[in-house]
C-alpha cells in the first residue's frame, strides 16, 4: 500500500467525528484504491451496513472534499457502473447497467 493511502486512512480515522458533525460531509482522497475499501469507508461514515457482490469491484480513484456521503456514493456508483440501494440500515451494492441509487421511503425521510 502506498504511503499516501496509509496517510489518508489514518487522517480519516481521526477525522470522522469532525465530519459527522458537518452535515454528513465526507472528505476522501484515494488513488487506485480498491473500490470495496472506499465503499466500506463511506458505509462506516454513514453508520450503515454494507452488502457487496461476490465479484471483484476493481479499483477507483476519488477526491472528495466535504461532500455529502450520499453524493460521494453516487459518484462512485456512476463511475464504476454500480447499482446502489440505500435502506434505513444498509447500503446494498450490485453490478449492473442502470447506474442508479435508490432510497427506501424511510431513508428518504431521514435524508431531509
Amino acid at each position: 500500500m502506498k504511503f499516501s493511502h496509509i496517510l489518508t486512512i489514518v487522517f480519516l480515522c481521526f477525522s470522522f467525528p469532525v465530519f459527522a458533525n458537518a452535515a454528513d460531509n465526507i472528505s476522501l482522497n484515494f488513488t487506485e484504491a480498491k473500490t470495496q475499501k472506499v465503499l466500506n469507508i463511506i458505509a462506516n461514515f454513514s453508520g450503515k451496513g454494507l452488502v457487496l457482490p461476490d465479484s471483484n469491484l476493481g479499483v477507483t480513484s476519488v477526491y472528495f472534499k466535504k461532500v455529502p456521503w450520499r453524493e460521494a456514493l453516487k459518484g462512485i456508483a456512476i463511475s464504476e457502473n454500480l447499482n446502489i440501494t440505500i435502506t434505513e440500515n444498509l447500503i446494498v451494492v450490485s453490478k449492473g447497467q442502470s447506474k442508479t441509487i435508490k432510497f427506501t421511503s424511510k431513508e428518504r425521510q431521514n435524508k431531509k
